[in-house]
């Protein structure tokens, strides 16, 4: 009887020590890493315009207006405005995020593909090879513009941006300064950007 009683005692003692010690280890892990929260921020269908589509959408030498700042730093969304036309809808009043790309790009849902009649692939943001096209429009002050995009509608892929430092701090992986696939978060693929100056950013802004 006495044996049972030493054994469950020393059962709970080391039980309880191994919780004590995984408690240890794991405020140890936090003071040395820091805060690991990343901001989640749900992203609405969105345009990146090309400065040759800016100016047959708005005007020769139109330079896209900022309206406020995004959370990665260097991209605002824009007072600009387009309507996206596909075969099957269209949509209005679509947001214009600057600034100026090198091509024009159009990102949209899944569900928003359907309604345009567009089979947009799941892609990163600025990979629009063998991505569909789609027409643009715009009416401002009695002027009207209207672009035919050849590629560029896209579903971007879930995906972070972050600052190196936070890369570094989180354990991910990637190339500083550009846009690269990290380190999988789970079984969908999280690709992740890095630079000096960028934010955590998942996927993008509600505009």
């Amino acid at each position: 009887m006495n044996t049972l009683v030493n054994e469950e005692l020393l059962k709970q003692i080391v039980d309880q020590v191994i919780v004590e010690c995984a408690a240890q280890t794991l405020s140890s892990t936090e003071a040395e890493c820091g805060n690991k929260e990343i901001p989640i921020e749900a992203s609405a269908r969105h345009v990146h315009l090309c400065q040759k589509d800016v100016e047959a959408l708005f005007g020769a030498g139109h330079q896209l207006t900022p309206v406020r700042e995004l959370s990665q730093p260097g991209q605002f969304l824009c007072e600009e405005r387009v309507t996206v036309i596909g075969p099957k809808g269209t949509f209005e009043k679509v947001a214009v995020l600057g600034p100026a790309r090198p091509e024009s790009q159009v990102e949209i849902s899944r569900t928003d593909a359907r309604q345009l009649g567009v089979n947009a692939p799941l892609k990163e943001s600025g990979d629009i090879a063998g991505s569909p096209g789609i027409f643009l429009y715009s009416s401002v002050d009695n002027k009207q513009g209207m672009v035919q995009l050849h590629k560029g509608v896209i579903s971007a892929r879930n995906h972070i941006h972050m600052t190196t430092a936070d890369a570094l701090r989180l354990g991910g992986e990637g190339q500083a300064g550009s846009r690269c696939s990290g380190r999988n978060r789970s079984s969908d693929d999280f690709p992740s950007g890095s630079g000096p100056g960028k934010r955590q950013f998942f996927p993008g802004n509600a505009y």
